[in-house]
């Protein structure tokens, strides 16, 4: 809690200031089409992703993240899985194990030291940044990517 702006401020910046990976709209637009779920799972919080996500105008997206409220002491921040439990630890990586028992192959894309333990377990790993960095001293098939036009040319050849 200590972050005492108010919502409203805190999403005009983050309006003004967080710009997407290029080709992720269209990232998201092949995976509806092509009837490939798109789950993001992001240990972010609503209040600066929803309003990134309500600017690109993309239909249907399933988001889980930090669950915020504001009040006079700052943001109070909750995780919950997708069966609305609470959780403490291994948010990214219980949100994919319910996801995995919908019986369709985990495409893991990445960035981050929140992602590693989640990637570990999915069929296929896409990672940049740190998370690409971790995964080079690791025995697990990790295939690189930039943006999601990059993204988008690897996942056709999965499919």
């Amino acid at each position: 809690a200590l972050i005492k702006e108010p919502k409203e401020r805190l999403q005009e910046f983050v309006r003004q200031h967080i710009e997407l990976r290029p080709g992720f709209v269209e990232f998201v637009r092949y995976c509806q089409e092509s009837a490939m779920p798109f789950v993001i799972v992001s240990s972010g919080l609503d209040f600066y992703i929803e309003p990134v996500l309500a600017q690109i105008s993309v239909p249907d997206l399933e988001l889980h993240c930090g669950q915020t409220s504001f009040g006079k002491n700052g943001i109070a921040v909750s995780y919950t899985d997708l069966e609305g439990n609470m959780v403490n630890e291994g948010f990214k990586y219980k949100c994919l194990t319910w996801l995995k028992k919908r019986g369709k192959d985990i495409i893991y894309i990445g960035d981050g030291l929140s992602d590693l333990e989640a990637a570990r377990h999915a069929n296929h790993i896409f990672a940049t940044g740190h998370l690409l960095d971790l995964f080079n001293s690791e025995p697990v098939v990790c295939n690189r990517f930039s943006d999601f036009y990059d993204l988008l040319r690897q996942v056709r050849l999965l499919s």
